[in-house]
């Protein structure tokens, strides 16, 4: 009720209510006619397809168009998701819709880190190209032998410290 409402045109959320969301349309949609059912099959192949092969996700939104709407309202075009990885699933039913997907990769302390973007060929489970976004930098610190350490970033939207907590601040901060 209210995303029919308020009409946003991005909805970023954890990926469990994503999750929830796009069950519920799965649910509704099996409980409607053969027609509707058929319906929303064709066109989610259809929008795959166009996406895929053509990079177009204008003719899948076009076609999916009534179900994006019973879910999110006449507006939405873009859904992201942060915290963790997506259900693979869930993210083929939002691009079938035609919707542009994201993943965010971010911190409470830094913001937004990175980020997919509307073009970016990156897999549904990627965050995207770090060295994207100017002034933000990102480094593994001390790797292993597979590359695997403590994410470090610097960044003008990393906090500055812990409120009324300096000994957590300089424990935390290098």
């Amino acid at each position: 009720k209210l995303f029919k409402a308020f009409n946003p045109m991005a909805f970023a959320m954890i990926p469990k209510v994503l999750d929830i969301i796009v069950d519920g349309l799965e649910k509704s949609v099996s409980e409607k006619s053969v027609f509707t059912k058929a319906y929303y099959r064709l066109a989610g192949s259809i929008s795959m397809f166009c996406r895929s092969f053509f990079h177009c996700r204008e003719i899948g939104y076009t076609l999916m168009k009534p179900f994006s709407r019973e879910l999110f309202g006449n507006q939405i075009e873009i859904v992201c998701s942060g915290s963790s990885e997506c259900r693979t699933g869930t993210v083929a039913s939002l691009l079938n819709m035609g919707l542009v997907f994201g993943n965010i990769y971010a911190s409470t302390e830094c913001g937004v880190i990175t980020s997919t973007g509307c073009m970016d060929a990156y897999e549904a489970d990627s965050v995207g190209k770090v060295t994207r976004c100017d002034g933000i930098r990102v480094t593994i610190h001390e790797p292993d032998k597979d590359g695997i350490g403590e994410i470090y970033v610097q960044s003008d939207e990393l906090m500055k410290g812990y409120f009324r907590n300096p000994q957590l601040t300089y424990d935390s901060f290098d």
